[in-house]
């Protein structure tokens, strides 16, 4: 059996049938803590066949974590799911797609540059205009917590990423938003300062003087310093000769 190409155009063909059997997962937030399992089944079973429906709750208490999860199967799309208001204890809500859910959607992601303290909302609405969006991604910094000045998009189809990309740049709010085809060197932003930090600290403490970023190394030119002379008991012997052969470090 081979799958149609209009099929892997718009939905990957591993991912779909991977779906099919699994079913389409939800992540449901900003939930009421009055809302039950059983409410939250009832109100997702008008999309599809429900096979999870989930409030998450404090193991020792019991009480709502304000978060839930949807498993849906025989979803053909998620869109009317996701394009829709929720109501839930009194609440409107807006439900989003898991991680796995969205497996196999990578090639339709876009990097926002610019973001500011932009909402996902915000954001979502401003790009549901080039198509159906998927996700919205606002990452933080795992250290200090604060937004980081760029987010992701990922839309359900390859015409809309287009017409995103090749627009290149849109104002929102004020703000001027570099859009352009999301790469995992996009991923990686803001990764790995926190340990750069540490590592330079235990370097000019324990393993003596730490060695500059800013400075490229030179092999061929002498030490601008004066190396450390090695502390022995006593005098130092007199030299006779050369005696060995150093490294120099800018």
């Amino acid at each position: 059996f081979l799958p149609q190409p209009e099929v892997i155009a718009h939905y990957p063909f591993a991912v779909a049938m991977q779906q099919q059997q699994e079913g389409t997962r939800f992540y449901i937030p900003g939930l009421p803590e009055t809302v039950t399992d059983e409410e939250l089944g009832a109100h997702f079973a008008f999309y599809g066949s429900i096979k999870e429906a989930i409030v998450a709750r404090d193991k020792a208490t019991g009480m709502s974590r304000g978060f839930g999860y949807v498993t849906l199967m025989g979803l053909a799309s998620p869109d009317a799911c996701l394009n829709d208001p929720h109501v839930l204890g009194g609440k409107e809500i807006r439900v989003v797609l898991t991680k796995e859910s969205l497996a196999g959607s990578d090639d339709k992601r876009v990097y926002i540059g610019g973001t500011g303290n932009l909402s996902a909302d915000d954001i979502r609405d401003a790009f549901t205009g080039f198509g159906q969006v998927w996700d919205v991604h606002t990452p933080k910094d795992a250290i200090t917590g604060r937004r980081k000045n760029f987010s992701f998009v990922t839309f359900a189809n390859t015409d809309a990423f287009k017409r995103a990309v090749s627009t290149g740049l849109i104002n929102l709010r004020g703000l001027a938003l570099e859009i352009k085809p999301a790469t995992k060197d996009d991923e990686r932003k803001g990764v790995g300062k926190g340990m750069g930090m540490g590592m330079g600290m235990g370097m000019s403490m324990g393993m003596g003087p730490a060695l500059r970023p800013s400075a490229a190394w030179e092999p061929n030119k002498m030490a601008r310093t004066t190396p450390m002379q090695p502390k022995v008991p006593g005098p130092m012997p007199k030299p006779v000769g050369q005696i060995g052969v150093g490294m120099n470090f800018p």
